[in-house]
């Protein structure tokens, strides 16, 4: 008896851990109309059309260009959750250059956000410059993902470590305030699991743990970044940003991690990014420079349960030059716009303890009689 209790309180203990998550944005894009998708009411796309949006068959995907559809960002700022997501892009376009390559970001500031798929200097002439202002950053082509992190220390080098031979550019930053966005990025390289290529489309996991990240190709695990020693970070433009009105302004100011460890599948250190400029949340999206990319099956699951809230209306921000012709996004809920999923597991774990309740009552009640 009691061995047959202890089955079930076991079954129903791996029923509540199985379902602590809420899923807040779920989308197979096979609506077969764009503007019908949830992606397309829940990511803010950059000069997107209907041409972005493409069916074979009976599967539908996004497909982002350059410039029409250059990015695509969830709408609203995220941490501690999992990304899922199918994902294959053309490649590169300019292997020494950095900026040239699709891109998969999280952490990034909304302060920084039209600056997204930008070189942070040099606009385009600089060859080690990468994308972007602040976050994290996996640049994903061939059969290579190279995490970017960002960051404004003095006297660093910007750059991959480890890059294929042929593979990015590596340059010296005396002065990080001087650059056009305050920023640069040191890389890394690593190898997707044999016969993987984002040639073709590949399911990618990312887990935002608060204080690490992973990320897995195909559920195998490719990389791992570890973050500590936070701190308030103000990054501005710089003097020689090609905007002259905008030079000195703030473009994030965040509280930020600014030791970042990269780290291979096995644990071993692959390089460590100090003066890091990676904040505790942010936004997630898609882009890419010169180059384009294809997403579908996109999924955003917080990494705990989330009681189900009142329906609120999002407030839109005015907008802002990089998102000028970008679709408005509809009303949501404030645990994003697959609330429902959330309730689910609730549901599931009651059914559960009735049903386990009443064979425990049975086997109590069948117990007694042969006892008697």
């Amino acid at each position: 008896m009691k061995r047959i209790v202890l089955v079930l309180l076991t079954v129903l203990s791996f029923c509540i851990t199985a379902s602590a998550q809420t899923v807040i944005f779920e989308d197979d894009l096979n609506a077969g109309e764009f503007s019908q998708t949830e992606f397309f009411t829940y990511f803010n796309l950059y000069n997107a059309n209907s041409d972005n949006y493409v069916m074979e068959g009976d599967n539908g995907y996004f497909h982002g260009k350059w410039t029409e559809g250059a990015s695509a960002v969830y709408i609203d700022p995220v941490e501690d959750y999992t990304l899922h997501v199918d994902f294959s892009t053309a490649g590169t376009t300019d292997k020494p250059k950095n900026a040239y390559r699709s891109f998969i970001a999280i952490r990034v500031a909304e302060t920084a956000k039209s600056f997204l798929f930008e070189p942070d200097n040099g606009q385009d002439q600089e060859a080690f410059a990468f994308l972007g202002a602040s976050g994290i950053y996996f640049y994903c082509y061939e059969n290579y993902v190279e995490v970017g992190i960002h960051a404004n220390k003095n006297d660093g080098t910007a750059g991959p470590v480890n890059a294929p031979e042929g593979y990015g550019a590596i340059g010296e930053v005396d002065d990080a305030s001087k650059r056009d966005f305050g920023v640069y990025s040191v890389s890394a390289f690593f190898e997707l699991p044999e016969g993987k290529t984002f040639n073709d489309f590949v399911s990618v996991k990312i887990v935002d743990e608060k204080d690490k990240v992973t990320f897995y190709v195909e559920d195998t695990l490719i990389c791992e970044i570890a973050m500590s020693d936070v701190e308030n970070v103000v990054v501005q433009l710089g003097p020689n940003y090609w905007n002259e009105s905008r030079r000195g302004e703030e473009i994030v100011a965040e509280v930020c991690y600014r030791t970042v460890t990269v780290k291979d599948a096995s644990g071993n250190e692959v390089v460590k990014v100090e003066g890091a400029v990676v904040p505790a949340g942010g936004l997630l999206g898609f882009g890419n420079r010169a180059n384009s990319f294809k997403v579908d099956n996109v999924k955003i699951a917080l990494n705990y349960e989330v009681t189900p809230q009142p329906t609120t209306v999002k407030t839109e921000a005015p907008a802002t030059d990089n998102s000028k012709t970008s679709p408005t996004p509809k009303a949501h809920s404030s645990t994003g716009s697959s609330k429902i999923f959330s309730v689910i597991p609730v549901i599931l774990i009651g059914l559960s303890v009735l049903i386990i309740g009443g064979i425990v009552i049975i086997l109590l009640v069948t117990t007694r009689r042969k006892q008697g």
